[in-house]
């Protein structure tokens, strides 16, 4: 009977592993017969997104704006004085009404706001372009995932197959290299993920970054 179900079944559950890579088990043989639903699970899986928009205006509304400029500084003073008798008495020296008045305007030219303004641009422009990176490697590392879960399925098989004489050891071999091989690409890209995310965060001011921080996790 059990012979009779590995040769039908072409697959195993996408959440299972193989966990006796010389043996087969009642949990391997119950994997198989249920190939049909782990293959539409698997072909039907939700796509791991981010709500961009929402971090956007966030990452906007809280940014670590900090330009440098060379504004013009205008200095004025004025005083007043107001001798209503001789100067030169000092019993009478009360009698003098002084004003004074400072002031300091600073003044940006044309240029310096265009170039402020641009800078803004840019910077607004860097946000959207660190989080479309960071969105597409979501998507990758989702799509790694699947791959992922798909080769274990596929291993489970090759070893179903290989234990019936079906196919060699060496083309099992085969499908454990490409898990390897996966496995390994999913490690870049996480890696990659966790950079994203340190760029998205360096963005708002530090007071900002821990609520940010929930938003991408």
């Amino acid at each position: 009977m059990k012979s009779i179900i590995i040769l039908i079944c072409l697959a195993t559950n996408i959440f299972a592993y193989d966990i006796d890579p010389n043996n087969l088990h009642e949990r391997d043989l119950k994997i198989i017969e249920n190939i049909d639903s782990s293959l539409y699970n698997l072909a039907t899986e939700n796509i791991t997104t981010s709500n961009i928009g929402k971090i956007y205006s966030f990452i906007i509304a809280h940014k670590n704006r900090k330009y440098t400029t060379n504004p013009i500084v205008i200095k004025a003073n004025a005083k007043y004085y107001n001798k209503s008798i001789d100067y030169y008495d000092a019993t009478n020296d009360s009698k003098y009404t002084r004003y004074g008045i400072d002031a300091t305007l600073i003044i940006l030219d044309t240029k310096q706001k265009q170039e402020i303004q641009n800078k803004i641009i840019d910077d607004d422009d860097e946000v959207l372009k660190t989080l479309e990176i960071y969105q597409n490697d979501l998507a990758m590392y989702d799509a790694k995932q699947k791959q992922f879960k798909y080769k274990n399925i596929v291993e489970i098989r090759a070893k179903a197959q290989e234990k019936s004489g079906i196919i060699y050891k060496d083309d099992r071999i085969k499908v454990i290299d490409e898990i390897m091989t996966t496995r390994n690409e999913m490690k870049i890209l996480k890696d990659k993920i966790e950079l994203d995310k340190l760029k998205i965060l360096n963005f708002v001011e530090p007071n900002s970054r821990k609520i940010l921080l929930g938003m991408i996790e």
